[in-house]
């Protein structure tokens, strides 16, 4: 399971593009060295599983997070690839989508999350379902749904978060 983040809570245009790269380092370069360094293990082992906690503005960004939304939706479009790529060496790969979740990486922020035992739950179960994509709490769920029927309205949303 590839959970290790950083979060640059700035603009793109704003923050400095060494807080960029390193939400980029950290969340797409870091996640795809360490795949890279499993994936001949599981493919020994004949199978696995690899996981890939990503977020729910993987799939549309906020202005706030738009380095952190742009290094986890690269990390979501790598997971999509793997999957293919993966998929007949018997190793599957799982996206993880949560909304805020409550650690270090939003403790300043006072809006309701969801706790990490709680996330953790969700992605034992979806993986037990094999489900290829996690939404493992109610926010990701509804922004999901939304996702799903009209892509724009849920960036529209962001946009006014």
């Amino acid at each position: 399971m590839n959970n290790a983040g950083t979060a640059t809570f700035a603009s793109v245009l704003e923050s400095p593009l060494e807080m960029i790269s390193r939400d980029m380092q950290t969340n797409y370069y870091g996640t795809l060295s360490v795949i890279r360094a499993f994936v001949p293990v599981l493919e020994k082992s004949g199978h696995g599983a690899i996981v890939n906690l990503l977020t729910i503005v993987s799939l549309a960004s906020m202005a706030v997070l738009g380095g952190y939304s742009a290094s986890k939706a690269a990390l979501y479009s790598a997971t999509q690839a793997l999957r293919k790529e993966l998929k007949n060496r018997g190793i599957s790969v799982h996206g993880v989508f949560p909304g805020p979740v409550d650690t270090d990486m939003t403790k300043d922020f006072q809006i309701p999350k969801t706790s990490p035992v709680e996330v953790a739950r969700a992605i034992l179960e979806g993986l037990k379902r094999g489900a290829e994509d996690i939404y493992p709490d109610p926010m990701a769920l509804q922004m999901s749904e939304l996702w799903s029927k009209n892509p724009k309205e849920l960036e529209k949303q962001f946009a006014a978060m």
